[in-house]
């Protein structure tokens, strides 16, 4: 628990300087692109709209400290790898004297929890489609030899069609460029909620042997879960007690519905199926994201 717990507090603290020293970039020119309003903040980033460009079509700057420019040129070098409607597009980088600024493709529709929230509860046919495309685009990554390490509800957009796009690569770790070890475990941003058993719990006796693509199936059925019940299946980290959240996982075997979702359940019983797939302790025994995109929820 003593690694995890101490990857956690750095990533906050870090976080927390880096807001102190994000530097208002409205109006500056990077480029051929215009820094226009800031259009959201993240834990680490700000997002600028771009007033003017030569790409014709929609962006946003994606802001960062400098502290940071080892994560963003590595995001920017995976995303130009990647080419699928479910992952959102890279255009360019640039770095400043005080930050890093990542030129994305604008989705403007905000993220699947506002999504949600505006939705509840969600109706079965879109629930259905949002499913399929995460799982689409999921099991593409993972095909490019791709994991994304950091799947949640804030990092899907949803775009002006209704369509998901995952978004946030700076975890992720090239699976086949050897880029997985003990440490890069470690290091990888966390969200209590979202992240695997096997992670949490440190029951990994060799982690340099374990497919971390396993960790996204596994965010993937929390995103599932959320969808259906508007719930974490194993509760939620306050923030400050994170040995009772870890407790709480390590000794839980399964995710139990209550007694109102049973009744949903029921009529989806697919659903179900798939969430007992994505959401099983053991990672060995998961099913790939490919699996799931094969099951006959999908078909």
């Amino acid at each position: 628990m003593g690694n995890m717990w101490t990857s956690l507090m750095r990533q906050m603290e870090k976080r927390r300087k880096s807001k102190k020293l994000m530097k208002r970039l409205k109006g500056q020119t990077v480029g051929q692109f215009t820094l226009g309003d800031i259009v959201t903040k993240g834990c680490r980033s700000v997002i600028y709209s771009i007033k003017r460009n030569e790409v014709g079509v929609p962006l946003v700057a994606k802001v960062l400290d400098l502290s940071f420019s080892e994560t963003m040129v590595h995001e920017f070098e995976v995303l130009r790898r990647l080419d699928h409607p479910g992952v959102v597009k890279a255009v360019d980088l640039f770095r400043l004297k005080s930050a890093c600024v990542l030129v994305l493709e604008a989705v403007m529709n905000g993220d699947l929890q506002d999504n949600i929230l505006k939705q509840w509860p969600i109706a079965h046919g879109r629930r259905r489609a949002w499913a399929f495309q995460i799982s689409s685009a999921v099991e593409y990554i993972h095909s490019m030899g791709v994991a994304h390490c950091d799947i949640k509800l804030e990092n899907i957009m949803i775009n002006s069609s209704n369509r998901i796009k995952l978004i946030d690569f700076g975890s992720a770790i090239n699976v086949l460029e050897g880029q997985q070890t003990r440490e890069s475990l470690e290091m990888i941003a966390i969200t209590p909620e979202y992240v695997p058993p096997e992670i949490l719990c440190q029951r990994l006796t060799e982690p340099e042997n374990y497919d971390v693509r396993m960790m996204d199936v596994w965010g993937v059925g929390v995103v599932f879960f959320l969808m259906l019940t508007g719930r974490f299946p194993f509760g939620e980290f306050d923030g400050y007690h994170i040995s009772d959240f870890i407790d709480t996982i390590a000794s839980s075997e399964e995710f139990v519905l209550k007694e109102e979702e049973e009744l949903v359940a029921a009529c989806e019983l697919g659903y179900i199926d798939m969430l007992a797939r994505a959401l099983d302790f053991d990672p060995d025994e998961r099913s790939s994201m490919k699996e799931i995109m094969s099951m006959e929820y999908f078909n």
